[in-house]
């Protein structure tokens, strides 16, 4: 859960987590 609290002050990481969560998307 370390990666989540890390993430908070940076958007770009939860854009890339997403990514790697999520990599069925279109885009």
């Amino acid at each position: 859960m370390a990666g989540l609290t890390a993430a908070a002050p940076r958007p770009g990481v939860l854009l890339l987590l997403l990514s790697i969560l999520h990599p069925s998307r279109p885009g």
